[in-house]
Order: structure tokens, then sequence, then C-alpha cells
């Protein structure tokens, strides 16, 4: 029996509520756990994980598929409470290679257009600070995700675009935004 190994991620991006479940739904690959708490006064969401079956890369591309980018201090917020340095998105590393993956992803994401032209504002930092564990309480995700507009967002960013203009000679075909030709899908997938 070969002891697993566990290592954390930790990633800011608004309410950590909603962020937690996307990192729980990978527990098949190796997602450990998570904790809601915040680092350096940032809500934060710290994820426990077993590198021998989850890569990093992995877990940065499903931050990246659940935030909105290209806001500053804010992440859907449902009220003007929601706003501030307490809300900002950002990627916290412990070391050079998870920055280097860190800004190769969020550089492959920006040049891929899926969140629009606006200029990415999610941070890099280190993790200087403490993780601080807090509890946060149970709510209805889809409820407020649907009243915040966050689920039509992502709905909206990765549908299929359909249309009936004609290229090549084909007329009436659908156009995916997210794919393997714009890098899209591989940082979303962790396998570029």
């Amino acid at each position: 029996w070969a002891l697993e190994e566990e290592a954390s991620a930790v990633f800011s991006a608004g309410d950590p509520r909603f962020l937690a479940p996307v990192f729980q739904e990978l527990a098949y690959k190796g997602v450990k756990g998570c904790e809601t708490g915040r680092v350096d006064g940032t809500l934060a969401v710290r994820v426990r994980y077993d590198p021998g079956r989850v890569k990093y890369k992995e877990l940065v591309g499903a931050f990246w598929r659940n935030v909105d980018p290209t806001q500053e201090e804010a992440q859907f917020p449902l009220s003007a409470d929601e706003r501030g340095r307490a809300y900002r998105s950002v990627v916290w590393v412990r070391s050079d290679e998870e920055r280097r993956i860190a800004e190769t992803s969020m550089a492959l994401m920006e040049q891929s257009g899926i969140y629009g032209t606006k200029p990415f504002k999610t941070e890099i930092r280190d993790l200087a600070a403490e993780f601080e564990r807090e509890h946060t309480e149970a709510a209805d995700i889809e409820k407020l995700a649907a009243k915040s507009g966050r689920a039509k967002f992502f709905r909206d960013a990765y549908k299929p675009v359909k249309t009936t203009a004609c290229a090549d000679g084909v007329c009436g075909f659908v156009y995916f935004p997210c794919t393997s030709e714009n890098r899209c899908l591989d940082v979303v997938s962790g396998s570029w």
C-alpha cells in the first residue's frame, strides 16, 4: 500500500461557496476536499488533492472555467457589499512552477477570447499569508448562481453558437467558442 500524497492549492473568486463545489466535483480525480476561508483578507477556497492523481494544471483549468477574469474586485455580486478587495479573483501560488502554470494558462485563456476582449484582472500572487479557515453557511448555490447572473454568464460564454452563415460552401453550422484550436479547451481540461 503506497501512501497517498496530499498537496493543496488556493483560489479566490468572490463568494467561495460558488467555487468550492467546482473542485469537489473532481473528487473522482483525486480532490480530497475543500475548505473556505480567507487569505490576506480575500475570500478563498483551499483545495486538498492528491498530486499523483490530479495535476495542478487541472485545478487551474477548473478555476478559469468558473471565474470571470475580466472583473476587478467582484465576482457576480448579489449586493453592493460583495465588492472590493475581499472579492477579487486570485490564483495563490506557492512555487515558481505553480506561478508558471498560472501565468501561462491565464495568457492562453486571454488569447482564446472566450471572455471577450477585455483585459484579465485576475491576480497571480504568492501565498505568503496563512489560509484562515472560516465556516460559510450552506446555501442553494444554483438559486444564487441564477440570481447573481453567474449561471447565465458561463452558459453564454461556453455555449455553441449556431449560425445560418455560409463558409466554404456550407451554410448553417455551429461554432464552439472554447476549442483546442484557440487553446481554451486545453486549459480548462488541464491538458496543455
